[in-house]
This record gives structure tokens, C-alpha cells and sequence, in this order.
């Protein structure tokens, strides 16, 4: 293993540690199912991940909206990280929340907006936001 390889390793653990809560990603598969209750059709949707993350409220310098990775944030719009592993992280999946040390977290749903990649990564980073916002 080289030194790159074994720091990387290092880093991704340490990501992980950091990743208290407990997420479904769903993604939409482009087909439909037709609902007798509704009676509309409604996107059938997979669960693509289960596993760690961590997903917060964005820090925002200022009360004005502000950029990050080319997508404007505000109050509404989450940060988080999954497993560096999770390289199918799409924008449009939805990152639900199952488990979290914050009880109030938990439950709660976000659209991913954007997913940042690296050559070196320790954690599959995205920004969301709030659907309940």
C-alpha cells in the first residue's frame, strides 16, 4: 500500500466516524405505478443506499444567499457526506434520514442538488435541501 492509499484510508475512517446518522438514498426509476387511492400515477422508487451519513444546515456567511460548488444556498439548503464509497450519489436522489442523534432529524427527507468529486476523497459530499422546508 502506498503512503497515498494508506492516508486515504485513514481519512475515509475518520469521515466515517463522523457520519452518526443513518440514511436511505432513493432515487426515482422512471417508471410508474398507479395508485387506486389517488388515482394518479405516481414514480416508483428505489432505495439505492443504506448506510452512515451526515447531513447539517450549510453555513452561511451572511444573511444574503451565497454560492457553493455552483449552486446558490440559503437557510433552506443542507451539507452532508456519505461513504466515499456511494459514488452513485445523483442530483434529484433523496437522502432520508432513519437514525440520528438528533431525534429531530430523523424522518426528514432532502433532495440532493449537487455531489462533489475528487480524485483523492475522503467522503461523498453533497448539498441539498430541505423538502420540508
Amino acid at each position: 500500500m502506498t503512503t497515498l492509499d494508506w492516508v486515504l484510508a485513514q481519512g475515509r475512517t475518520l469521515q466515517e466516524s463522523t457520519m452518526t446518522a443513518t440514511c436511505n438514498v432513493q432515487r426515482k426509476t422512471g417508471q410508474t405505478v398507479y395508485n387506486p387511492v389517488t388515482h394518479q400515477d405516481e414514480p416508483v422508487i428505489d432505495t439505492i443506499f443504506t448506510g452512515p451519513c451526515r447531513v447539517q444546515p450549510a453555513r452561511i456567511a451572511t444573511a444574503e444567499e451565497v454560492q457553493m460548488f455552483g449552486q446558490q444556498i440559503n437557510s433552506l439548503t443542507m451539507v452532508g457526506a456519505l461513504p466515499v464509497t456511494m459514488a452513485d450519489l445523483l442530483p434529484d436522489d433523496v437522502i432520508a434520514i432513519t437514525a440520528s442523534l438528533d431525534p429531530g432529524q430523523v424522518g426528514k427527507k432532502y433532495t440532493v442538488q449537487a455531489v462533489q468529486t475528487s480524485s483523492a476523497a475522503t467522503a461523498r459530499r453533497f448539498i441539498a435541501v430541505d423538502n420540508e422546508g
